[in-house]
C-alpha cells in the first residue's frame, strides 16, 4: 500500500514511511503531484476501474473459445472486460496484439493489455490485463480459470512479448 501511495504521489518509491511520505500522508491536500509519465489521473482511474471489474471474475472457469461471464478463455476474458469499459478490441489474442500502442514491460500502467507469445502455438497466443506491481489478471487454462499471476515468474517472463496501451 505504501509503494502504491508513493507511486501515486510521485514520491521516492521504497516502501518506507520516511519524512517525505509521512508529510504526504499527513497533508490536508492529498493531491498527487503531476507527472507526465503516469498517464494522468483520468487514465489511471480508468485503468483502476478496468482492474476492479476484472477482479470480480477471479475464479470464473476457463473454457476455450468462451467470452461470457460464466467462463472465459484468455482473449475472451480481455475482450469481455474491456468491452465493459467501452473499449473495443478484437476477439483473438493474436489480433489483440496489434491494437493500441506498444508498451515495454518497464512502462506498463494499470489496465494495460499484456501479450504473451509462443505459449500453446507460435506467435501471440495469450493475453491478460496488467494490475500493477508486476502482476496481471488472466484466464489461465493451466490455472483452470481467472487468476492473478506475476509477469516475472519463469513461465510468463519467458513468454512476455509486450503490453498494449488501449486508452
Amino acid at each position: 500500500a505504501i509503494v502504491d501511495f508513493q507511486k501515486t504521489f510521485n514520491l521516492k518509491i521504497d516502501g518506507v514511511v520516511g519524512a517525505e511520505t509521512r508529510e504526504a500522508l499527513n497533508s490536508n491536500k492529498r493531491k498527487p503531484k503531476s507527472s507526465a509519465n503516469r498517464g494522468g489521473s483520468r487514465n489511471s482511474s480508468r485503468g483502476e476501474s478496468i482492474v476492479a471489474t476484472a477482479k470480480k471474475y477471479i475464479g470464473t472457469p476457463y473454457s476455450y473459445g468462451s467470452s461470457s461471464s460464466k467462463s472465459f478463455d484468455c482473449s475472451g476474458f480481455t475482450y469481455y472486460i474491456y468491452s465493459k469499459h467501452d473499449i473495443s478490441i478484437p476477439r483473438s489474442s493474436a489480433d489483440q496484439a496489434g491494437v493500441g500502442s506498444e508498451v515495454s514491460k518497464g512502462n506498463l500502467q494499470i489496465g494495460d493489455l499484456v501479450i504473451f507469445s509462443n505459449t500453446y502455438k507460435s506467435g501471440p497466443s495469450h493475453a491478460g490485463i496488467y494490475i500493477g506491481n508486476g502482476n496481471f489478471i488472466h484466464a489461465s487454462s493451466a490455472g483452470g480459470g481467472v487468476m492473478i499471476s506475476n509477469l516475472n515468474s519463469g513461465y510468463y517472463s519467458n513468454h512476455f512479448t509486450f503490453g498494449r496501451r488501449l486508452f
